[in-house]
């Protein structure tokens, strides 16, 4: 999940759902959906219905079958608030996770149009904020009837169950699987709000390892940053002055190291890598191998370090033997050139309303792995990119993880915007 910042404000109250094709539902709700009922951001459809007394427990009984009318509305999610200048450069709408296919308005003008649950979204909203009162309406066309449409345009992909999951980049589990109920409905099921930054702003941050010959850990801290920037570039002259140096400053602390390196963003680029080495670092092993000790790290970027990312890294190597023996080809994990025997499960939500999996459902899945016995999970490509908490209890409690790209059970589509979405979701996670 992306990195949240310290000058996020979400917008989680003053919310409201209604159906923009009420037709699509049962008749004694229509007229309620069209008017409108309470929501909660993050959120989805589907439980917002459920809180509102409007449909049973989906788990209960034939639920399911009998609630599939949810998959076929367009909802239309409604926020009021006020908002008020504070002098920053930048006002930018995040939106960390929309379901799915979506279409954003600021006070009744567009904002843009998305087509991916996997990745997360930032707009510059500076022309279209008012002050005082303001409504955000985030449209979700029905995802059962966009995956149908897309179907019909490009031709039949072979999946699994009933709906064509594998036309948009929703998660296939919601459509239903063997282990889920189908719950194809809409929501912004991650924070939503208002960034209001100045001057620069880390856009991403990948902290990269490696051990030495000699026992040091090697950090290699990629940084992006984006400028504020105003007004309009007229010329190629004006693109590099305005596009101006900024300084990144990186810090490694832990076990008695404290640690750091000082670089620039050259003028004209948005991108750095800052390299410190940690002499006799130690390592990180997956459970029943070694400890985990974890190094924290902090970054910095701006005259003033006015914006900042902090994370944590365990120094290891990893590689895979796959070379051909005389009896064919082995598939040996190595961690820091110790052959290690992999054994875990496979990773499916744990909700399928993910919007209400909590830090204690994820710390009571990880103690349920570490408890018996394993020491790798797969996330599995039916699901999502799982969030920071997922991936902390794995690195603080030894698991390995196989990082699926969310493509699973299906042939898909490889035409241009696919690839671009794919691309769009690895660069992100």
């Amino acid at each position: 999940m992306s990195h949240i910042p310290s000058t996020f404000a979400p917008l989680n109250e003053g919310w409201t759902l209604a159906a923009v094709n009420p037709e699509a539902a049962p008749e004694a709700l229509r007229a309620t959906l069209a008017a409108g009922i309470p929501a909660t951001v993050p959120g989805e459809a589907t439980l917002d219905l459920l809180n509102a007394g409007l449909i049973d427990d989906p788990f209960d009984g034939d639920n399911e079958n009998k609630q599939q009318w949810i998959g076929d509305v367009d909802w239309r999610f409604t926020c009021h608030f006020d908002w008020h200048d504070d002098g920053s450069d930048r006002h930018d709408l995040v939106a960390y996770g929309l379901d799915t296919i979506a279409d954003i308005a600021l006070n009744g003008r567009p904002v843009a149009s998305t087509r991916n649950f996997h990745r997360s979204y930032r707009w510059d909203i500076r022309g279209l904020l008012r002050d005082g009162a303001n409504e955000l309406t985030v449209t979700f066309t029905s995802p059962v009837r966009e995956s149908d449409r897309m179907e019909q345009a490009r031709g039949y992909y072979p999946h699994t169950e009933h709906h064509a999951f594998n036309q948009i980049r929703k998660p296939s589990y919601s459509f239903g699987w063997d282990w889920g109920i189908d719950v194809a409905n809409a929501g912004i099921w991650r924070e939503i709000g208002i960034d209001s930054w100045s001057g620069v702003r880390i856009a991403s941050v990948r902290p990269l390892v490696d051990v030495t010959a000699d026992g040091a850990g090697l950090l290699n801290v990629h940084v992006e940053i984006e400028r504020a920037g105003k007004g309009r570039v007229m010329s190629p002259y004006d693109s590099h002055p305005v596009r101006k140096a900024v300084p990144v400053h990186a810090e490694i602390s832990g076990f008695g190291t404290n640690l750091s390196v000082d670089g620039v963003v050259a003028e004209g680029c948005n991108e750095a890598v800052l390299t410190i080495a940690v002499p006799e670092a130690k390592l990180w092993w997956p459970v029943g191998y070694g400890d985990q000790p974890l190094y924290d790290v902090d970054v910095t970027a701006g005259d003033a370090k006015e914006t900042s990312w902090n994370g944590h890294v365990g120094f290891r190597t990893v590689h895979v033997d796959t070379r051909a023996d005389e009896i064919g080809r082995p598939f040996q994990i190595y961690v820091n050139d110790v052959p290690v025997h992999a054994h875990g499960y496979n990773w499916i939500p744990d909700d399928a309303f993910i919007s209400r999996v909590s830090q204690r459902d994820y710390e009571r899945g990880i103690r349920d792995l570490v408890e018996s016995n394993s020491n790798m999970v797969r996330a599995w490509g039916g699901g999502i990119y799982e969030s920071d908490e997922f991936y902390d209890l794995c690195d603080k409690y030894g698991i390995m993880v196989w990082q699926d790209f969310m493509l699973a059970c299906a042939a898909y589509p490889e035409d241009a915007e696919t690839k671009t979405e794919v691309e769009a979701e690895a660069r992100e996670h």
